[in-house]
């Protein structure tokens, strides 16, 4: 009994030990695997209750974001934007693109003078086109929310152009949920094949209104205290779990449109870029989905078929959108090491690649 006793303490220690041994070696040479980058905001944070969207910036408001990987200022502007304010009022002779999107469109990581949407306004000047570039990227927005501020503020700044930045990660299962980070959102659901808005005007926090228990049990998953723990401290961990879910994805026992996200999930977001889609065509703004990767699939660890199944259904109803991944992938150097957003380098690259798909239109 004692040696079965000794032999199961010494199975735990070699686990425990092979597992520290691989989190040092990974800390050392791979800190792609880092878990989760933790960022803290100096100054006041820059978000607020919104009936509208749940959460939206301050307006007027300046600070800055540490990581380990970057400090940068960030400035929200009097229309609660970031960056340089524009008037609603376009300029005589000048076209106007609004940028939509979660932290990515915000540019989490850069200088509001590094954002792509400045970048891509400059590249425009530079060449003699009088093109404004408004940045409405909110970090944590989903297609939902992005929709009602279009609807809401992007319309009147009479935009010539809609780019709508749809993150592969998350932003599908985004769209289905009334509660995210902590916080109260609106959301759609489909009833008698119409998109209902739920959650609107949205509940502040304290009322827990909106939305029943058991919806919220659906909405927030209880992560075990020792997987949450793994999840932030843990190089291993991340490694062997991306590893486990690629090895999933290649047995064809994981699809890895599943994404959480679910079928009713889907079927939500395609109908709000249906919806938009109409919306612009209607007000004569032209409107491009840009599909951005996850970090995993520009390092071949997770596959695209997400990508695959939301371009065939952009090809079958004439959307029009610009893939990412194919110039994204393996390129290390676009991206934070540990953050998987795109660093001062990246924002210059995503301005290009979209300057050169949106000249023609201007020219």
């Amino acid at each position: 009994m004692k040696s079965l006793f000794h032999n199961i303490i010494l199975f735990v220690l070699s686990i425990v030990i092979s597992f520290l041994v691989l989190s040092c070696i990974l800390r050392i040479f791979f800190p792609i695997y880092s878990p989760n980058a933790k960022s803290k905001h100096k100054n006041d944070n820059f978000f607020e209750y919104s009936s509208k969207y749940g959460w939206f910036h301050k307006k007027n408001i300046s600070t800055w974001i540490e990581t380990q990987e970057y400090a940068t200022k960030v400035y929200i502007n009097n229309k609660n934007l970031r960056g340089k304010e524009h008037p609603y009022e376009k300029p005589k002779g000048a076209k106007r693109i609004i940028v939509l999107g979660d932290s990515f469109a915000f540019g989490l990581g850069v200088e509001d003078e590094e954002t792509f949407s400045y970048k891509l306004e400059q590249l425009f000047k530079a060449n003699g086109e009088n093109v404004e570039v408004v940045n409405m990227g909110v970090d944590g927005f989903g297609t939902t929310q992005e929709w009602l501020l279009l609807k809401e503020e992007g319309i009147k700044y009479s935009p010539d152009m809609i780019i709508c930045l749809f993150f592969t990660g998350n932003d599908i299962e985004n769209n289905s949920r009334g509660f995210e980070y902590g916080q109260n959102k609106p959301f759609f659901t489909i009833k008698n094949n119409n998109l209902v808005l739920e959650n609107y005007p949205v509940p502040k926090n304290s009322a827990n209104a909106g939305y029943s228990q058991e919806q919220e049990s659906r909405w927030r998953v209880n992560i075990p205290v020792i997987k949450k723990f793994l999840q932030t401290h843990s190089y291993a961990y991340v490694f062997l779990r991306l590893r486990y879910n690629y090895l999933l994805y290649r047995l064809g026992i994981r699809s890895s449109f599943d994404n959480n996200s679910g079928s009713q999930a889907w079927d939500i977001t395609k109908a709000i870029f249906l919806k938009m889609n109409d919306y612009c065509h209607n007000n004569k703004i032209k409107f491009l989905n840009v599909l951005v990767p996850t970090k995993e699939q520009m390092l071949s660890i997770e596959p695209i078929d997400i990508q695959k199944k939301i371009a065939a259904f952009f090809n079958d109803n004439k959307l029009d959108y610009l893939d990412l991944f194919p110039s994204l992938v393996h390129r290390k150097d676009l991206n934070f090491t540990i953050d998987s957003h795109w660093n001062k380098k990246g924002h210059e690259y995503i301005a290009k690649l979209l300057y050169e798909r949106l000249k023609q239109s201007y020219e």
